[in-house]
């Protein structure tokens, strides 16, 4: 589960403390932002298929996550970076568990990332890539995304219907970079997973 706290009622507060393990400090964000300054938390939940692969990179690092079909691998420990690096992104723009993010890239490893990444924050919305541009377009409509991952062929779309395009270019296998964004954006030491209640993934059908 993830307890919402600021600063102050962290540090006022030793019952608060005392249940918050260093480990589970996931983010404050920036002073500056438009966001009151909040620290998340998250309570570990073991049974969240985020928690378990957030184990693994701890537990077997360099043991292979994802395979490509060219023989490379993503491991455990690559792959939570990865999906850490995305939940820094959507958190810098604002993105909360009630929003939805969309998604329309090939298939392949640099998905899986970016998927796990973003059911961490909020609600995933995957579109295949190969529909026509019209229904792409009533997609949007229908899902009103707060942002979109796309490669740099959809961004000019996506920013006509006012939605913030975010372009991924797949660097490696599974390693992505998002156009504009650094890995600095990186939330805390450990993926953060949802809310079990939470609204994961939306699929078109």
């Amino acid at each position: 589960r993830l307890v919402v706290s600021t600063p102050s009622d962290l540090s006022n507060n030793a019952n608060l403390r005392a249940q918050v393990q260093p480990e589970h400090v996931l983010a404050c964000l920036d002073s500056n932002s438009q966001l009151e300054t909040r620290l998340a938390m998250a309570v570990a939940a073991p049974d969240l298929v985020h928690q378990k692969i957030a184990t693994h990179a701890v537990s077997r690092p360099s043991s292979p996550a994802v395979l490509s079909v060219n023989g490379s691998t993503l491991t455990y420990k690559e792959l939570t970076d990865q999906a850490r690096y995305v939940q820094g992104v959507l958190s810098s723009l604002g993105i909360w568990p009630n929003d939805i993010v969309a998604a329309i890239l090939p298939d392949g490893p640099a998905s899986v990332p970016v998927m796990l990444g973003t059911s961490g924050c909020c609600a995933y919305a995957p579109i295949n890539r190969n529909v026509p541009a019209s229904e792409f377009v009533r997609a949007l409509g229908r899902l009103r995304p707060k942002a979109v991952f796309c490669e740099r062929s959809m961004a000019d779309v996506v920013s006509m219907h006012g939605i913030t395009p975010l372009i991924v270019k797949e660097i490696g296998c599974g390693q992505v970079e998002i156009e504009g964004y650094d890995r600095s954006v990186a939330l805390g030491s450990m993926l953060c997973p949802p809310d079990p209640g939470q609204i994961a993934l939306i699929l078109q059908t």
